[in-house]
């Protein structure tokens, strides 16, 4: 299919983190998608280049700030979003917020690596835990490698990022909206992941249209591998929507 759409600026991919991450995660992301994407990470406060800047109380703090980061952006550009574990429910609220502020829909939403979040936890809170039942929890969820504890100066740098991500995720209560999402929707599964099939398909009571599920093999963090598939499938939904 030759993409190449003339005239039109490219479509932005703001990528949005999972809880501890930094942009950095989304690097090798822009040398895989179509040439007329432009990856766009969204840093989020108190890591990376924001290292300085104090976490988030709350998660509608960080949806807030997502939007103040993104919205010169969103004026004269189609876009999409791509948001993995707490990124996916930072997408949902953007989208939301996005809207009430008046501007045009995104092109598509890609949500990865999470259940809805109406679903309650399941798992116990982990956020206030001492560091060694911290970390084991960590440990088991795979994406975190031991290292991060066992050295003195990562530990210092990414044990607060990991709690305060932790802190706002746990403490969300999604309030249901009064309209469903209006755009394509994408979602990414990993087919070891914690959640179930069932919960996965609950998506669908999110939007208007229905939902695309994709499942890749692997755990919570099956994006570490599997970025060339996921790199091409945003690729091939992308700009196959831009020529409708």
């Amino acid at each position: 299919m030759n993409w190449r759409i003339s005239g039109v600026k490219k479509i932005k991919l703001f990528c949005l983190p999972y809880a501890g991450a930094t942009s950095f995660i989304f690097s090798s992301l822009g040398s895989k998608v179509h040439n007329e994407i432009e990856v766009c990470p969204v840093e989020l406060a108190g890591r990376g280049i924001r290292c300085d800047e104090p976490f988030y109380e709350n998660f509608e703090e960080a949806v807030n700030d997502a939007y103040e980061t993104i919205k010169d952006s969103l004026i004269d550009s189609p876009y999409a979003f791509f948001g993995h574990s707490m990124g996916s429910w930072l997408a949902l609220e953007l989208y939301h917020k996005i809207l009430e502020k008046g501007h045009n829909k995104p092109i598509h939403i890609f949500f990865s690596g999470n259940k809805p979040p109406h679903i309650p936890f399941s798992q116990k809170k982990i956020h206030t835990l001492p560091q060694l039942q911290f970390k084991q929890e960590l440990l088991k969820l795979g994406g975190t490698k031991e290292e991060v504890f066992d050295n003195e100066e990562l530990a210092k740098i990414f044990i607060p990022i990991l709690r305060a991500d932790y802190k706002i995720i746990e403490n969300y209560k999604y309030v249901e909206k009064a309209n469903k999402i209006d755009c394509g929707v994408t979602i990414f599964n990993g087919t070891l992941d914690v959640f179930t099939e069932d919960e996965i398909k609950l998506w669908q009571k999110y939007c208007e249209y229905e939902c695309r599920i994709i499942n890749y093999e692997g755990g919570h963090f099956f994006i570490n591998d599997k970025m060339e598939e996921i790199a091409e499938c945003i690729s091939d939904t992308i700009m196959s929507q831009m020529l409708l």
